[in-house]
């Protein structure tokens, strides 16, 4: 009897993930649909039947605004969005992004991987 398979997240601030990061996606997507989330929006070696999901980008304000507005819309979380745009808090929107993102996937599994940002 085949088990089916699990929706599991990794993150650990960028896509830059490290080596292993990187093995444990490869060696899970085997049997389970992974899910790695950054906060980057350039990524030159993605691993093949891994889902990338961008956070927004850390290099260009205007990028991390369109995907935060997008998020936040998607999501129904109007008035925290607005609070923490016109206070200038980043770290609240990221982590806004990231918490956004997590509910959306409907994960079984989320692993953390020393991380500033966390929900």
């Amino acid at each position: 009897m085949k088990k089916k398979p699990l929706k599991i997240v990794l993150f650990d601030g960028s896509f830059k993930t490290t080596t292993f990061i990187n093995r444990l996606a490869e060696g899970l997507a085997i049997n389970h649909q992974v899910y790695i989330f950054g906060f980057n929006e350039e990524l030159e070696n993605k691993i093949e039947g891994i889902r990338y999901i961008a956070l927004g980008s850390n290099q260009n304000k205007f990028r991390f605004l369109q995907t935060t507005l997008i998020r936040h819309l998607q999501s129904g979380k109007i008035r925290e969005l607005i609070k923490n745009l016109t206070s200038g808090d980043r770290k609240a929107l990221q982590i806004q992004n990231l918490e956004t993102a997590v509910h959306r996937i409907r994960h079984d599994v989320i692993h953390l991987q020393w991380t500033s940002v966390s929900p």
